[in-house]
């Protein structure tokens, strides 16, 4: 079922791209959806799980991220990444 979902989610995520919103990734979409839609539980029905990924909205998604504790989490992570890429250690 999860080559499925992945699968409807990288077609909902190419016109998403293509329409509104370039710097989209998988991640962030797939993220949105578990956490939003499927918070309590994924759908056992595939036609369910299209229908929720299509009528996903962009306004949804950017709802999500911009609400999201991960935005700054990863922020962290990716600036202590590249300052060990740097040289910088953590003291």
């Amino acid at each position: 079922m999860e080559k499925y979902i992945n699968c409807l989610i990288n077609l909902k995520l190419s016109s998403i791209r293509r329409n509104s919103l370039d710097s989209l990734t998988f991640d962030q979409l797939k993220r949105t959806l578990y956490n939003t839609r499927w918070r309590l539980n994924v759908p056992d029905s595939i036609s369910i799980i299209a229908s929720d990924i299509e009528t996903l909205t962009v306004e949804e998604i950017v709802n999500f991220l911009t609400s999201s504790d991960d935005i700054l989490e990863k922020s962290i992570r990716e600036m202590r990444r590249e300052l060990e890429e740097l040289g910088y250690e953590e003291e």
